[in-house]
């Protein structure tokens, strides 16, 4: 096993610490956001790599500088608001988007939750952080913007995407942007969203705190299949959010909520570039059950959330089964399943 080496400390002369914490003030505006682009997009709205960025830029302000987000028409609001910090929900130095609670001062809008998209702090070592940062912030926006709709979905064809989803996905607060500078006091743009705050811990922490076998495993089953459901209920409504992991999970056990969360990988359907498109002309009048939509697996390590007896793919292929075998609520499952997998959701 070969042994692991840091990264080479980077000396950056013009990088103030982490200024995301308790008690900053930014003065925001309102931002009209680009077309998303990266996987899953045509290429006319796809912003390009910086290539060679380490060998071009020495520190990562001054490819900040060089590379700034993409200029878009003004939002029709240009008023000027305070937003304050409240607390760090996700916040360090290297690690991409910085996610904090917040409030706008002088706003009865209640705790929000601001994801920043600040090049300047995503790993500098990893993927071309400008690159990174204004992809993620397009692709979330989008996905925002389509989930405005929701509350419309029956009258755009979709039944049942208002009640199912209702609760399970954050309130979208608008796209945001204001001005920073640089130890030298060069100026430099950073973009954000805002979303309402939910007070729920998400699957990943319970299960790093030890606390998920304490949880009656009827419950924890539960939840993560109403999980599943939820994410196939958004595909239906055209947000693949491409990153159910359980981070992105938040669950309150009292009153058996689940919320999804993250969609700066997601891709949504329809959109004059994407490459997900409808391939009839009336939508399907159910979505696609989990069976299908996540093979008849639960994929990702979710820890100790799941049981051990329901660690192996035949378990899982029962548990499926029992779960959405039958259902009047999701499509049954293709041929192509049935063949690949061995599996349908017939009684």
């Amino acid at each position: 096993m070969r042994d692991y080496t840091p990264p080479p400390e980077v000396v950056d002369d013009l990088k103030p610490p982490l200024p995301y914490t308790s008690g900053t003030v930014l003065q925001i505006q309102q931002h009209i956001p680009p077309p998303p682009f990266g996987p899953g997009y045509e290429t006319p709205f796809r912003r390009s790599r910086v290539p060679d960025f380490r060998k071009r830029y020495s520190t990562p302000s001054r490819l900040c500088l060089a590379n700034p987000p993409p200029k878009t028409p003004p939002h029709p609001n240009q008023k000027i608001y305070s937003l304050k910090i409240v607390d760090q929900i996700a916040c360090s130095d290297s690690r991409g988007a910085q996610v904090v609670t917040c409030y706008i001062v002088g706003r009865q809008a209640g705790l929000l939750v601001a994801k920043i998209f600040d090049p300047l702090y995503y790993d500098w070592w990893d993927y071309e952080p400008t690159f990174l940062a204004d992809c993620h912030y397009s692709r979330e926006a989008a996905a925002f913007l389509r989930l405005l709709h929701v509350k419309d979905a029956d009258k755009m064809g979709y039944p049942g995407v208002t009640e199912a989803l209702e609760g399970s996905i954050p309130d979208f607060r608008g796209c945001w942007t204001w001005e920073t500078a640089l130890l030298d006091n060069q100026r430099r743009d950073v973009r954000m969203v805002l979303m309402n705050h939910f007070p729920f811990p998400s699957i990943q922490s319970i299960a790093d705190r030890g606390e998920a076998t304490k949880i009656a495993l009827e419950l924890r089953m539960q939840l993560f299949a109403k999980a599943m459901e939820l994410h196939c209920w958004l595909m239906y409504f055209g947000v693949d959010q491409r990153d159910f992991w359980p981070r992105n999970i938040l669950v309150s056990l009292e009153q058996r909520q689940v919320v999804l969360l993250d969609f700066s990988h997601a891709a949504v359907r329809d959109l004059p570039n994407s490459r997900w498109v409808s391939r009839d002309e009336d939508p399907p009048s159910r979505p696609k059950s989990p069976i299908e939509v996540f093979r008849a697996s639960f994929g990702q390590n979710m820890g100790d959330w799941i049981p051990d007896d329901l660690q192996n793919r035949k378990a899982q292929k029962a548990w499926f089964k029992k779960m959405w075998g039958g259902s009047e609520v999701f499509a049954p499952v293709c041929n192509a399943i049935v063949k690949q997998f061995g599996i349908d959701d017939s009684d």
